[in-house]
Parts: structure tokens; C-alpha cells; sequence
């Protein structure tokens, strides 16, 4: 059987501020899962179906400031940068992931894009499995 690999856009847009002395200001946050899985029927998962199961630990944060938002841990809420959300993001995409519905795909890796709102890119992390 063949194993493919499906990448899920997720985006969020959200505050956050670096340094004591750095105002708050916007980012989009452009969120890319990937998972491998094998292929049945097509496909290895019905993206819309994945999508919607991500998007339900990201949804809570649109339009927050994070440096304060109460469901991020600790060090998230402390340096919310692209690492920082891609170690969070594992945690929460692994709890899906073992919902029977998701158990045959296998996370492969997060990476976390910000953009500035004027939408240039100023870097991104990956985090790899």
C-alpha cells in the first residue's frame, strides 16, 4: 500500500510582542501540517475533514494577543514566536491524531510562517519528525 504525504494550510492572524519594550503589533501566521498516511480509496485523509480537526486549536487564538492568551502553556505565552507555536501546535495536532478516525496518519512536520500584514514574509520554522 502507498504512503502519501498531504500537507493542511491553516492560517491565524494574532498579536504578539518579543521584548518588554516591543509594542504589540498583527502577524498572519501561516501554519503548514503535514502528514503522511496510506493511500485508500485516493486519498489518506479527507483534507476539508483534517482541516476542520486542526482548525479547532487554532480558532481560539485568532485575533488574540498571545503574550497573554490563557490556552497557550508557559513558555508559548512567554516567546510566542514560530518555534515556540510549532512545539505547542505538536502537542495539540498529536491529541487529533489519535482519535481513531486520524490513527493512520503519522505527523511529519509543522512549519510556522509569520507574514507582516502588509503580507512580506519575515521567516518561518519547521519543526520535523
Amino acid at each position: 500500500m502507498s504512503r502519501m504525504l498531504l500537507k493542511v494550510p491553516l492560517e491565524l492572524r494574532a498579536k504578539h510582542s518579543l521584548e518588554e519594550r516591543e509594542n504589540f503589533h498583527g502577524h498572519v501566521w501561516r501554519i503548514t501540517v503535514a502528514v503522511t498516511g496510506p493511500l485508500e480509496d485516493g486519498r489518506i485523509a479527507s483534507l476539508p475533514a483534517l482541516q476542520a480537526e486542526l482548525d479547532q486549536y487554532i480558532a481560539p487564538l485568532q485575533d488574540t494577543v498571545l503574550n497573554s492568551h490563557p490556552q497557550l502553556d508557559d513558555q508559548t505565552r512567554a516567546t510566542p514566536t514560530c518555534e515556540c507555536l510549532a512545539l505547542y501546535l505538536e502537542k495539540q495536532f498529536a491529541k487529533s491524531l489519535r482519535k481513531s478516525e486520524w490513527e493512520k496518519l503519522r505527523l511529519t512536520e509543522i512549519e510556522v510562517a509569520v507574514d507582516e500584514l502588509d503580507g512580506e514574509q519575515t521567516g518561518s520554522a519547521v519543526l520535523v519528525f
